[in-house]
């Protein structure tokens, strides 16, 4: 009886804990795949998808450094994870980074296919920051560290919509998203960077309501 109760109990509180999840924050939906590098006790621990273990687990690529307290140090030139992930127009996403490499036209998340990337720089044009779907959206400041997403064609920056729309899709694409890289641009416009965490999701639903939360959520984790 003891160890049905214990057994019990373990599962309420695996459940107690999923329900309240960084990447639920503010009611979020249910998201594809959250990934977390900061305070991941191990490199092979930091690509387990939080969401649903074995199911769009990161993988290599060519594998970034890691360390508990900082995430996944990635080095510009051959290091990125790959998802298996591919978006469309209406998913919603957050990557929480430091340390961009202040550079011209380096893109450290996403894929491009002509007429429908999605894809994210904190250092376009050396004093931008960019968000890539049907074209560019870019806005100052350089963000080369803060918690930068898109949901749909709205850029997000540290919780707050950018004003403007991101240029919408006229076209679809058939590639993965990649982590530390951009697939379908060459490793020049790669930058050295440390990614901390991300999470994807396949709806921008309501996001006004709940993508502030979650970047609060996520730049709120600890090493």
């Amino acid at each position: 009886m003891t160890g049905l109760l214990r057994g019990g109990m373990s599962g309420i509180m695996r459940r107690r804990d999923a329900n309240n999840a960084w990447y639920l924050a503010g009611g979020a939906p249910m998201p594809i795949a959250a990934y977390q590098a900061i305070g991941a006790a191990s490199l092979a621990a930091s690509k387990i998808n939080l969401v649903s273990p074995g199911t769009y687990d990161a993988f290599a690529g060519t594998n970034p450094t890691h360390a508990s307290a900082t995430g996944w140090t990635f080095d510009g030139t051959t290091q990125y994870l790959r998802t298996g992930i591919v978006p469309t127009a209406a998913f919603a996403c957050l990557v929480r980074l430091i340390d961009h490499e202040n550079t011209n036209y380096t893109y450290f998340f996403g894929e491009s296919t002509t007429g429908a990337h999605f894809a994210m720089s904190g250092c376009e044009h050396f004093d931008y920051s960019s968000w890539y779907m049907g074209n560019l959206l870019e806005a100052i400041p350089k963000t080369l560290s803060g918690v930068m997403g898109m949901a749909g064609y709205t850029a997000y920056r540290n919780g707050v919509a950018v004003p403007g729309s991101i240029p919408a899709w006229t076209a679809t694409t058939t590639k993965e998203l990649y982590i530390g890289g951009c697939n379908g641009l060459a490793a020049i416009n790669w930058p050295s960077i440390v990614i901390q965490a991300v999470v994807l999701w396949s709806t921008s639903a309501g996001h006004a309501t709940w993508m502030p939360a979650v970047s609060a959520a996520m730049a709120a984790l600890t090493g």
